[in-house]
């Protein structure tokens, strides 16, 4: 009998984007080894996204409210540990101080692996922790197995807090499934359509929450001035978050409102065409971003980008070679600067949107990315 694989995810599953993406992927490997997975989120899927997760081998099931009561959290927890008996416990988008690992010990679980995916703010520098510190992470995280950082900055800001030994972290790339691009044109048409983008703009497309974190008001600045200097262009932001009324103030303050479409939250960007639609891509993120998984689907469709060189994201885009990086993060001006360029010549777009695509099936293919998880695993070593 195969293993049971218990994997905690701190989301609600609202669309289908990497989490989900990475969730099916992880139980067609486990069931290809005869090991079944329980998927346990904020909330139980709905619709389309609970079919997207249906597979024979997965079983689905709901924290409310996950870490906000750590107590009531860790109750539930030991009722589905309990419950399944998994010899593996995968724990992402959790707080890293949490019962949790000591809590899968106690009910007999094997390993305990644990999958840093935060961002840090804008201007951070990682430092030593004190001493104290150090000594109670490293008491409340001893059961863990490994730790997998989703690129390469993450593993170093880890790494240099020292709260576990340097030789428990091992960098794991967020990553996607490169698409069948026949038929991408189509939906790209489809998406323009729908939400009346002119057919011959260039489009300039971001995609994430509406924060100050993600950049949205240096966007809108470089908006104007690309405006400027092209009027053909549109700009596409597709998410929601707190701060989109006043964003769509402030672009119709700038005289840019008419060329910047909001689309709110999509169920599935990718097959509702919103890359496939997309001219360049930009992700002008001012925090410390820990991967960027937006722009590896952006070059899957090969699709150059523009983003801020802060945090990973100079690990996901090859600066001239796949796209163009941009520094200082606040500089609007660069940033508009940046993505004139790429608008002014279709052959470098091109050229930089093969070379993303193969980076993407070279180093971001979630196929590989999930199998090097599964050799920690050993999953011919457990029950």
């Amino acid at each position: 009998m195969g293993s049971t694989v218990v994997a905690v995810f701190g989301v609600d599953p609202f669309r289908i984007g990497g989490v989900e993406v990475y969730t099916r992927e992880l139980a067609r490997q486990l069931e290809a080894r005869g090991s079944k997975l329980v998927a346990v989120f904020s909330r139980l899927p709905q619709g389309n996204i609970a079919r997207f997760l249906s597979a024979p081998n997965l079983t689905v099931e709901a924290v409310p409210q996950l870490e906000a009561s750590m107590g009531a959290s860790a109750r539930a927890l030991a009722t589905l540990l309990r419950r399944y008996r998994p010899s593996i416990l995968h724990l992402q988008f959790v707080s890293f101080i949490s019962p949790f690992a000591w809590l899968a010990k106690m009910h007999g679980v094997r390993q305990v692996f644990f999958t840093a995916q935060g961002s840090n703010p804008s201007g951070h520098l990682a430092a030593r922790a004190p001493a104290w510190k150090r000594a109670a992470v490293r008491a409340i995280n001893a059961p863990l197995t490994r730790v997998f950082a989703i690129s390469a900055y993450t593993r170093r800001a880890m790494v240099d807090l020292d709260i576990l030994p340097a030789g428990r972290f091992e960098v794991v790339y967020n990553a996607i499934l490169p698409p069948n691009l026949e038929g991408a044109a189509d939906a790209g048409a489809a998406f323009r359509r729908r939400f009346g983008i002119p057919a011959g703009s260039d489009l300039i497309t971001q995609v994430g929450w509406i924060i100050p974190e993600k950049g949205i008001p240096q966007l809108l600045e470089a908006a104007k001035v690309v405006l400027r200097e092209r009027p053909s262009a549109h700009f596409a932001i597709v998410g929601n978050g707190a701060g989109e009324a006043e964003y769509r103030r402030r672009a119709d303050a700038l005289g840019i409102g008419p060329s910047v479409t909001w689309t709110g939250l999509l169920e599935n960007p990718i097959d509702e065409g919103v890359y496939a639609a997309t001219d360049v891509f930009c992700l002008a993120s001012q925090w410390q971003e820990a991967f960027g998984w937006v722009l590896a689907e952006a070059m899957a469709f090969e699709k150059p980008a523009v983003a801020t060189a802060v945090g990973g994201i100079p690990e996901v885009i090859e600066d001239g070679i796949t796209g163009l990086l941009v520094t200082p993060p606040h500089d609007s001006a660069a940033l508009a600067q940046q993505l004139l360029r790429l608008l002014a010549d279709p052959g470098l777009r091109r050229r930089m949107g093969m070379a993303g695509r193969r980076r993407v099936e070279e180093k971001f293919h979630l196929e590989r990315n999930v199998a090097q998880i599964l050799t920690h695993y050993n999953l011919d070593d457990g029950r």
